[in-house]
């Protein structure tokens, strides 16, 4: 009978040297995520349907951050009772470029440039 053993050592240092790069990237992330929730909220405070301003001030912004399970959230969330409905009701009429998908249409468009965003500030920590 023949028997090949392998041997790796050095594995604790190789998880501790990509604990350490994933502790650079985590910030990295949390910034590029903040930088693009924070222009979908400008963007929705543009066209969010204005009438008394109640939804307008309504608006909730929640800024990235790392919970340490691995997933970062940020968001934009507008919280009355009726702002679904002026959300998805493409039927509504607003005046002075107000709208329907005030929310979705700004995130669509930010979205676009995420990947390329994520991949030049996580490059920028490598």
């Amino acid at each position: 009978m023949t028997v090949l053993t392998v041997t790796v050592t050095g594995l604790s240092e190789a998880q501790a040297g990509l604990m350490a790069v994933l502790d650079r990237i985590s910030p990295a992330v949390i910034g590029v995520e903040q930088d693009l929730i924070q222009r979908v909220f400008n963007e929705s405070q543009e066209e969010v349907p204005y009438d008394t301003g109640v939804l307008s001030m309504s608006a909730l912004l929640f800024a990235a951050d790392d919970d340490g399970t691995g997933v970062i959230e940020a968001g934009v969330s507008y919280n009355t009772d009726y702002a679904v409905r002026q959300h998805e009701d493409l039927e509504y009429d607003h005046p002075n470029g107000r709208k329907a998908k005030y929310l979705e249409d700004p995130f669509n468009e930010q979205i676009t440039g995420l990947e390329a965003a994520m991949g030049a500030a996580i490059g920028a920590v490598l």
